[in-house]
């Protein structure tokens, strides 16, 4: 890329970028929303993907309030062993750990 003052990598990222942008609203257009508008999958094809759709969604999930989530992660003995491995990591090594 000659004449772009040194600008080459701004310019790969454009054009990927550009490549990128390009795809993403083609794949809107082809992936489809649900099964039954499929126009290439057969009649038994649609209702097989419809019924593993339903099966996957499964029952609703009731939600955990954070304080009872922080307190899940605090009993939780591995979450204790990650945090010991981090500090002793970082102990150890202080200088890669900055890098």
């Amino acid at each position: 890329m000659i004449g772009t003052s040194d600008m080459s990598w701004r310019w790969l990222f454009i054009i990927e970028g550009a490549a990128t942008v390009f795809f993403a609203c083609l794949t809107a257009f082809v992936i489809p929303d649900w099964p039954a508008t499929t126009k290439w999958l057969s009649e038994e094809e649609k209702a097989l993907g419809i019924i593993r759709l339903i099966e996957d969604a499964g029952e609703e999930e009731t939600e955990i309030e954070t304080m009872d989530a922080f307190k899940m992660a605090a009993k939780d003995y591995r979450v204790w062993l990650c945090i010991l491995g981090q500090v002793t990591f970082h102990t150890i090594h202080p200088g890669k750990a900055r890098n």
